[in-house]
């Protein structure tokens, strides 16, 4: 986010819990996972794409905030470096769906909440299934857009793995107001709901409640 974003507002940097969870549901089925921040400043772009070029994942999942809409296309082009499967997620891509869909060249984008979904669609691509299966997720057959039926939604949040913690203490995430404008306050964070109850369009991530 911060890379396509130049600004001197102070903005709060919050972990993505539903990658978190993602990360967890991919732990829990054996899956090896890696994560990289990039909305707190500590990659520039150029590091950020050689990350991508040189990254062994099969599958890369990718979370771009609204001013990162348009630079997708060179983000995805890179991601897919050797026919690997990259799926948009969260709040924008789901809104800008067909257009990045056609734009980028992404395999898919999820359109619900994450959980599982980078999971199932590495058991279709590893099975040669197709994408028509995967519970969750909105993709090109052809020219058409399809949007395949959401999965049932976990309601208990004990259902589900352990968010990847230890993979979101890293970056430097950071609260910058109203409780100290003018410094940083450390972050910690508790999962207590799912979703939000509003349907705002701009929404990315909340900033100010």
């Amino acid at each position: 986010q911060r890379l396509f974003c130049r600004s001197d507002h102070p903005r709060h940097h919050l972990a993505p819990m539903d990658l978190g969870t993602a990360m967890g549901c991919a732990t829990e089925a054996g899956r090896e996972v890696a994560f990289v921040e990039t909305q707190t400043g500590e990659l520039d772009l150029e590091a950020f794409l050689r990350r991508l070029e040189a990254d062994p994942a099969e599958i890369v999942v990718l979370k771009p905030a609204f001013e990162a809409v348009d630079h997708m296309a060179e983000v995805v082009r890179l991601a897919r470096a050797g026919e690997r499967t990259v799926l948009l997620a969260g709040t924008a891509a789901a809104h800008a769906c067909e257009r990045l869909l056609r734009d980028t060249g992404a395999t898919a984008v999820a359109t619900s909440e994450l959980d599982y979904t980078p999971v199932r669609l590495a058991e279709a691509v590893e099975k040669g299934n197709g994408l028509a299966g995967v519970k969750g997720i909105a993709w090109l057959d052809g020219e058409r857009l399809r949007r395949n039926r959401a999965p049932r939604m976990e309601r208990k949040l004990d259902g589900l793995p352990m968010p990847r913690h230890d993979l979101l203490v890293r970056p430097r995430y950071c609260f910058n107001y109203p409780l100290r404008p003018n410094g940083r306050l450390a972050m910690g964070y508790v999962l207590a709901s799912r979703g939000c109850p509003h349907d705002c369009v701009f929404c990315s991530e909340v900033e100010r409640v």
